[in-house]
Parts: C-alpha cells; structure tokens; sequence
C-alpha cells in the first residue's frame, strides 16, 4: 500500500529585489503608497521612492511617518492638507537592517489572500551626516509586509515626534 503525500505547490522562483533606495536630505511622508493613497492624488513625480538599504549607508536613526489627520472632504472645492508627525527610533539598528535586507516572498500559483487593505507607513533611515532614505518593507507572498520589520522598530526607543509638512 503507498502513502499518500500532500503539500503546498512549490512556489514560483522568488521576485526580483527592489532597487537601492537613494539618498536625499528631507524625509518626504508621501513615499509608501498604500497609506497616502487615502490623501488627495498626487502625481509628484519628485518623491522618492522605497528601496533596500545601500552598501555602506550608515543608519543612526529610523523615522516613521504617522497621520496625524487625513482629511476626507474637501474645503472650498480642494483638500486641505493631511497633518502628519515624523517618529524618530534610535538604538540598536541591527534587527531592523536585517529584517530591511529580507527579500520578498515567491508567489505560488493559485494563491488566495485576503481583501483587506494594509495601511503601510512610509519609513525612512537616516545617517549620521543628516542624508536620509525611503525604505521598502519586505512583502509577503500576498504582497502584506513582513512583521520583522515593524517588530524590530518597536523594539527601539521613541526618541522625538515631530510635525512634518505635506509637500502637494
């Protein structure tokens, strides 16, 4: 009599990584797009977008970019700007750069996900000499980020929260 063996499909070959992100000196809180696609449109062709962390960038500090209050009609036929707040995180960086380096998940074939829709905070690292970079989360196979990421951030301190101007 033979076994019957059951699993998952093997997974398709892994997604290509993401780009490096490229350094800029002003944190921009419209770059993960998920969240900011709940503000006004903005075709602003200027704001970075997310990468792995580069070679040789020496982070000192995470920043993550919170709404504070996103308007949701407009006033006198145009949207007032979004109120947002930049979070700065410092001490030991190493878990979250290791979690930053992980790659995207394989999509199998025939993958069920989920609906609901992930409002992903746009994070940023910056260096000693003030340039900062837009960073991507690593994505699970439904395209969800990692936990790692956002777990590693929580394991630092809060040092500051700061009002941070929306450009657009």
């Amino acid at each position: 009599m033979g076994a019957l063996v059951a699993g998952c499909a093997p997974p398709s070959d892994a997604p290509p990584l993401a780009p490096d992100a490229h350094e800029t000196t002003t944190v921009d809180c419209r770059t993960e797009g998920t969240w900011w696609d709940l503000a006004p449109e903005t075709s602003d062709a200027a704001v970075p977008v997310p990468g792995r962390v580069p070679d040789g960038f020496d982070a000192v500090a995470a920043l993550r970019c919170r709404i504070v209050d996103l308007p949701t009609a407009p006033v006198n036929g145009t949207f007032p700007p979004a109120t947002v707040q930049i979070e700065r995180w410092a001490g030991d960086l190493g878990p979250l750069l290791d979690a930053l380096a992980d790659a995207d998940d394989p999509v199998p074939k025939d993958l069920a996900c989920t609906a609901d829709m992930e409002l992903v905070r746009p994070l940023w690292l910056e260096a000693a000499d003030g340039t900062v970079i837009p960073v991507r989360y690593p994505r699970n196979a439904c395209g969800k980020t990692k936990p790692a990421v956002t777990e590693a951030l929580e394991r630092l301190e809060l040092v500051a929260v700061t009002d941070a101007p929306v450009i657009g």
